[in-house]
């Protein structure tokens, strides 16, 4: 019997079956530990129960966000005299129900702006020989660069050319 021919049926009529089979080799225990194995075998952490701690943590941040955000909406729609005859009485001023938006939208501007200001700063500048090469630049050498226009050897990986070396074999006839 396969392991997912026995998943399906139940402990009592697996059992009552198998009786009326007089069949003393098939146990139920040790199908089952078989079972458990080639599931454990397929799928590791199939027979996990209950969510991580990293599930829980999501949805108790995404929980309390979306607390947050509709007291938020509450505290910024719902005018002061209400919420003085309830008996909330210490509130911040409408006046951050639109700044603090706003504020938040522009740290999201200005960090992208700041951003591209610092990989502008961190480039060197167009006349810098750093743009074609540095230390770690490969560079073919004139044996190899001979290799090659010859045909005899293999291709070759992709290296820089040294201009030196471009100028010596484009203008040298």
């Amino acid at each position: 019997m396969s392991c997912t021919s026995f998943q399906n049926v139940g402990r009592a009529s697996f059992q009552k079956k198998h009786t009326e089979m007089r069949s003393p080799s098939l146990d139920y225990d040790s199908l089952l530990a078989e079972c458990d194995a080639e599931r454990e075998a397929v799928a590791p952490n199939a027979a996990r129960r209950g969510a991580s701690s990293v599930e829980v943590y999501g949805f108790v941040g995404w929980v309390t966000s979306g607390v947050a955000y509709f007291l938020y909406l509450l505290w910024a729609f719902i005018p002061d005299s209400i919420l003085e005859s309830v008996g909330i009485t210490y509130f911040p001023d409408k006046h951050w129900a639109l700044s603090i938006p706003m504020w938040m939208c522009m740290v999201v501007v200005y960090v992208f702006v700041g951003y591209e200001c610092l990989c502008k700063v961190s480039v060197p500048p167009p006349s810098s020989r750093l743009i074609l090469e540095d230390d770690r630049t490969p560079q073919w050498t004139e044996a190899e660069v001979a290799t090659w226009s010859r045909g005899t050897g293999p291709v070759l990986p992709l290296k820089d050319i040294p201009p030196a070396l471009v100028s010596k074999l484009t203008f040298a006839r």
